[in-house]
Formats: C-alpha cells, sequence, structure tokens
C-alpha cells in the first residue's frame, strides 16, 4: 500500500504537469516510484537492531547517502517544471 500511494502521488503531478505544461514527461512518476522504493528498502532495513535511530559514523553515512540520492533524483521532479517555465520568470510575490 505504502508504494502505491506515492505511484499515485507520482500520477497526480505528472496530471498537473500535463494540464499546466501540455507535455507528459512521466518524470515524476519515476521520481515518485524510486522515491516509494527507496521508503521500502529503509522500513526492510530498520528491522530489529537497527530499529534504534542510528548514531555517530552511521548517522553521518545515512545523512550522506540520503543527500545524494536525493540530489540525483531530484533532478526528475523539478526538470519538468523548469524546462516547461511553469513558473513566469516575472512572477510578483
Amino acid at each position: 500500500r505504502g508504494l502505491l500511494s506515492f505511484i499515485i502521488s507520482g500520477i497526480f503531478h505528472e496530471l498537473i504537469i500535463m494540464s499546466a505544461c501540455r507535455h507528459i514527461t512521466l518524470e515524476n512518476l519515476i521520481f515518485f516510484s524510486l522515491q516509494g522504493v527507496a521508503v521500502m528498502i529503509e522500513v526492510q532495513l530498520r528491522q530489529g537492531k537497527l530499529k534504534q535511530e542510528p548514531t555517530g559514523i552511521v548517522r553521518i553515512s545515512c545523512v550522506a547517502l540520503q543527500l545524494v540520492f536525493m540530489s540525483i533524483t531530484g533532478r526528475l521532479f523539478t526538470g519538468p517544471f523548469l524546462r516547461y517555465r511553469f513558473f513566469p520568470e516575472n512572477l510578483v510575490v
């Protein structure tokens, strides 16, 4: 059920891009699917002794791996929004 919620979220993000930019890229669907798989792997790894919060060098390596993973997959999420100028350059905030 957890992976399904990530896939549905990816589908809805694709619908947003399709309705605003008139392009289907499937990048957001892939991004959310990868995130769902990563969460499933983390849940499986965090059983037994690893159920506690990591400390020391293990915590530092976990944070580093998470940042690397997000920096690699983050382009899948932001790419379509930037490529098709989803946000106008002259946006007044």
